[in-house]
């Protein structure tokens, strides 16, 4: 319900779709870097996450080919981490499991 009503406020406010792809990208690069350089961390629940960053990726002056790149590397991020989740998840059992 909630996202929905987020989906409407930004359809009545006239925000491109380019723009919330963008937000998008722009805060998921940011929390895979907090979350590949510090273990600990949640990741993003709710899409309320992208509220603050929707005016910044707005203002951002940057072509086409940095926004391709962005989405490369949250790709790549994004495998570095549930690669190091599922270690992570692995570990965790095998020290259960030796208690």
């Amino acid at each position: 319900m909630l996202r929905t009503k987020l989906a409407i406020e930004l359809y009545r406010a006239g925000i491109a779709l380019d723009l919330v792809h963008r937000t998008m990208l722009l805060g998921c690069a940011r929390k895979y870097v907090a979350l590949c350089n510090h273990a600990a961390g949640s990741p993003i629940t709710s899409l309320q996450y992208f509220g603050g960053i929707l005016q910044e990726a707005g203002e951002l002056d940057a072509d086409l080919n940095y926004w391709r790149h962005l989405a490369e590397r949250v790709r790549k991020m994004e495998s570095q981490w549930r690669a190091h989740a599922k270690f992570a998840s692995a570990e965790a059992a095998k020290l259960h499991e030796t208690k």
